[in-house]
């Protein structure tokens, strides 16, 4: 039962941003991005879950789902290519449904500054990532608004694919659990940090992918320390 309201905790946040719309709150607040018909997708889904388990028959079902899925990415021989698997399939979405809006402006100076025929201004505390940008945008023509939107989402979608194997990694070493697993991969996959690799233009998705990676090796360290 203590995972029922965990879960139920972290489902209210998701509700906070409908509260205070004019708030900043980063993470917590992309449901106001949704659609009407995706918002009662989600909504749905919400009660679906919450009532799981006060009825028994469902229960057993997400008891067996969760066996399934955690056999199939954590024990299987074969876990490494069902991770591929839903890397790919992450891979599919984030190419399906690129954001076209880019939601803190930045991104529009971005474009503007990456796809100039005149030549691009490089920050110094950006120096690495806008060469990583020139160097992608070179492979794919002239410079234009065009190549420069391509490149961002490019490095945004990539970084995504990185994100998702390693909270499947995060995910594995947080617990031996595996409703806990299963949990945290949840909360992780399904963090306001997915719009950034929806094809976001921004520098937040070349920086981002180290964080999980900083949290997986780090949690290495302390298991086996």
């Amino acid at each position: 039962m203590n995972y029922y309201f965990i879960l139920a905790l972290l489902i209210a946040l998701r509700f906070l941003g409908l509260l205070f719309p004019s708030s900043r709150l980063w993470g917590f607040n992309h449901i106001i991005f949704l659609d009407s018909q995706y918002s009662y997708i989600f909504y749905s889904l919400i009660g679906i879950g919450l009532i799981i388990p006060f009825v028994k028959p469902l229960v057993n079902i997400f008891n067996k789902l969760i066996d399934r899925i955690h056999y199939f990415l954590y024990e299987s021989h074969l876990r490494l290519v069902y991770r591929l698997f839903v890397v790919i399939c992450a891979g599919v979405l984030f190419i399906s449904f690129r954001t076209p809006v880019h939601f803190l402006g930045d991104g529009y100076t971005i474009l503007t500054n990456l796809g100039s025929e005149s030549g691009t201004f490089i920050k110094w505390s950006e120096a690495g990532i806008m060469q990583l940008q020139l160097f992608i945008q070179s492979f794919l023509g002239e410079k234009s608004r065009d190549t420069a939107l391509l490149t961002c989402r490019i490095i945004s979608i990539f970084s995504g694919l990185c994100a998702i194997w390693f909270f499947i990694l995060i995910s594995r070493i947080i617990s031996d659990n595996p409703i806990k697993r299963i949990l945290a991969l949840l909360c992780l996959v399904l963090s306001g940090a997915l719009l950034m690799f929806f094809g976001y233009v921004e520098n937040y998705p070349n920086l981002w992918i180290a964080l999980p990676v900083f949290i997986f090796f780090s949690l290495s360290f302390i298991r086996h320390a």
